[in-house]
């Protein structure tokens, strides 16, 4: 198993960087094909149509701004996509093909960033987005979102100014649970070439049979030798308790569920959490 096609979308922010710089790291593990693309909204999308107060010259002007913005951040993505496979001398194709290095292909897209992702990280082995890196960005947490519970496939969250460039230490957050042995499965290649693999757990939040019985044999059987730290629970959201002691012993990306039913779903979506959209200390990757 290896990721050989990724998916990466870029907004004109500054996370587009170290998303591509991650992707390539990424895709220079199996002579991999990164898909870059960005996506373009209708300006009439995030102007209020039931505003009757607006008047006609109030209307025009809004959209001309929301256009000149919308082409800017256009233009911005290119540019970090042109300097990346100038700076990388990476191959861009149209197609598959054997190349025998890394390769990649721009396509910009109309409509909304998070139906796009959703569609086409489905025939994509992985997808790597930036955090938010703004407070109350909905659109590129809308993205999040949909890559974690609707693609089928696994999201790779890079911070937005630290791309992954090497696997080092990996934190595995297990409780036992499908969600996070799916995530175990597609972190596989990444597992395989890491310097150390931590699996973490609170001892409350997991199926202790499963636990207890299995994981450190199954990552052994693919070649891969990891050590098991246990933790209490105290007053932190489970969460943000393994992420804090991830960062702690020197993880560079940390593996989980996106858990639907669990304390952890607090964690990737709410409350707290919203620290690790905006201001994501160390990558981590994620399935459902």
């Amino acid at each position: 198993m290896s990721f050989r096609t990724i998916l990466t979308v870029l907004n004109g922010g500054k996370g587009d960087a170290a998303s591509l710089e991650t992707a390539y790291a990424v895709a220079s593990l199996a002579d991999g094909h990164v898909d870059v693309m960005h996506v373009r909204p209708d300006a009439r999308g995030y102007v209020d149509l039931g505003g009757d107060a607006m008047t006609g010259d109030v209307y025009v002007s809004l959209m001309e701004s929301l256009e000149a913005e919308i082409a800017t951040n256009a233009r911005t993505a290119r540019a970090t996509f042109d300097a990346w496979i100038e700076g990388n001398g990476i191959k861009v194709v149209d197609g598959p093909g054997s190349a025998g290095q890394v390769t990649a292909t721009w396509r910009e897209r109309s409509g909304t960033e998070d139906n796009v992702v959703a569609g086409e990280s489905r025939l994509r082995d992985v997808v790597i987005l930036a955090a938010t890196g703004e407070e109350g960005d909905s659109v590129r947490s809308g993205a999040i979102e949909k890559a974690i519970f609707d693609s089928g496939r696994p999201l790779l969250l890079t911070p937005n100014a630290k791309a992954l460039k090497d696997i080092g230490r990996v934190a595995v957050f297990w409780n036992g649970g499908a969600q996070a042995a799916r995530a175990v499965a597609s972190a596989l290649p990444l597992l395989q070439v890491a310097d150390a693999v931590d699996i973490m757990w609170v001892d409350e939040d997991v199926e202790e049979d499963y636990v207890l019985t299995g994981l450190v044999d199954y990552l052994a059987w693919h070649g891969v030798t990891a050590s098991v730290k246990r933790f209490q629970p105290d007053e932190r959201l489970i969460g943000e308790l393994l992420m804090d002691e991830a960062v702690r012993g020197g993880a560079d990306m940390v593996v989980m569920g996106g858990y639907s039913h669990s304390r952890l779903r607090e964690f990737i979506l709410g409350g707290v959490t919203q620290q690790m959209l905006d201001e994501s200390p160390i990558a981590a990757l994620i399935a459902h």
